[in-house]
């Protein structure tokens, strides 16, 4: 019998028909040097597919220094850290899986941002979501709501039904696609499976991403907030944003993108021209960041000029840059319109559904009975608790 076994799998965007564009030019770099070990499979995962193993020198952990500040006779300790990224082809599209810390060799501008959050909600059952980590647009912050147990996705709460989902985590009920189900841009799979199994989970994957079970759960709602994939229009939003951040107006804040979960270290702005680090990341920051030059900004300079590095508390993964534009989270009016970024993604925020919300409302305040509330548990078939 196979273990149970969690791997990663990302889906890469459909006009990519080979991998020359999934890699990041450092990772092509490292390969071109000679310090990648590439493999190759014939027909394992699906069409051929090649592995390439990232090895690095043997190196002392950051750390270490930090505690022979405290410590004596501190050994000497050296490790390496290795990391592998696959690529393979099924169902006529590229899939990616990593190990370790080899997502950081992937070109996020090459892979479909909503796999695996959309295999995720239409595999899940509402009352079986663990967790859901979400981006609240309209007031450019970031939350988590988590429960001890199973919860139906409305018991979440309106406000936080409002948030653009990022996140879905749940656990699937006599299913053999799934065990466990984590999905964002990639999806984490749990089961008892073996590694060459995974093209055809990929192909199932692929089935379920383009499903629209979703649409008679509660997730339906993802429905109301819609992508822009309309290249003039998001360069006049592009405008707008870097005339907002010029203004000083608290449309925006910055945020780090929701796939990268290790602990940051220090933020930095890169291309300002600032030398600082600072322990979190501000719009406030950066604008101090350009005192003088903060007149001249434009959308090009927040796109391709600027952006955030993070450090992280490991020596797996190297410094990770990312936009400003990428780490811009908030929303505005624009021509009628409401819209909202999130990881460098314009969104139209559905207007009569928030002014159905609006009107909804004052009809569902209740007052409080003068005897007091009756807590009931509720009790899965399998004697688990999964409610109040």
């Amino acid at each position: 019998m196979s273990k149970t076994k969690t791997y990663s799998l990302y889906l890469v965007k459909e006009e990519l028909e080979d991998s020359s564009g999934v890699l990041t030019d450092r990772a092509k770099d490292r390969i071109v040097s000679k310090s990648v070990h590439e493999l190759n499979a014939e027909n394992r995962l699906g069409e051929k597919a090649v592995c390439f193993v990232f090895q690095n020198p043997l190196n002392e952990p950051s750390w270490i220094q930090d505690l022979k500040e405290v410590f004596d006779d501190v050994q000497l300790i050296r490790n390496r850290s290795s990391s592998a990224l696959v690529i393979f082809k099924a169902s006529g599209r590229i899939f990616v899986s990593t190990f370790g810390s080899a997502w950081q060799y992937i070109n996020d501008r090459a892979i479909e941002s909503d796999f695996g959050l959309k295999v995720t909600i239409n595999s899940l059952e509402d009352g079986r979501v663990k967790r859901i980590d979400s981006s609240h647009l309209g007031e450019a912050m970031k939350g988590v709501s988590q429960s001890a147990f199973q919860r139906d996705i409305q018991s979440f709460g309106i406000d936080e039904a409002l948030d653009q989902v990022r996140r879905i985590t749940g656990r699937l009920q006599k299913s053999e696609f799934a065990k466990n189900l984590s999905g964002a841009t990639s999806l984490k799979i749990s089961r008892e499976m073996s590694f060459d199994e995974l093209g055809e989970i990929a192909i199932e994957s692929l089935n379920r991403y383009y499903s629209d079970f979703y649409k008679s759960t509660s997730f339906h709602i993802i429905d109301k907030i819609r992508p822009i994939t309309d290249r003039s229009l998001i360069d006049e939003l592009d405008n707008s944003a870097a005339d907002q951040i010029r203004s000083g107006t608290d449309s925006f804040e910055l945020s780090m993108p929701g796939w990268s979960e290790d602990d940051v270290v220090y933020f930095g702005i890169n291309g300002s021209g600032l030398q600082e680090r600072f322990p979190d990341l501000l719009l406030s920051h950066y604008r101090e960041a350009m005192q003088k030059k903060l007149a001249d900004l434009d959308s090009d300079t927040i796109l391709n000029k600027h952006g955030i590095v993070a450090e992280f508390n490991n020596d797996i993964a190297a410094k990770k840059r990312w936009s400003i534009k990428k780490a811009l989270i908030g929303s505005i009016n624009y021509q009628g319109g409401m819209y909202a970024i999130s990881e460098g993604e314009w969104y139209r925020l559905d207007h009569q559904f928030k002014d159905d919300i609006d009107s909804a409302m004052p009809t569902i305040v209740e007052s409080w009975p003068s005897e007091p509330l009756i807590i009931v548990k509720k009790i899965s078939d399998d004697g688990k608790k999964n409610g109040f």
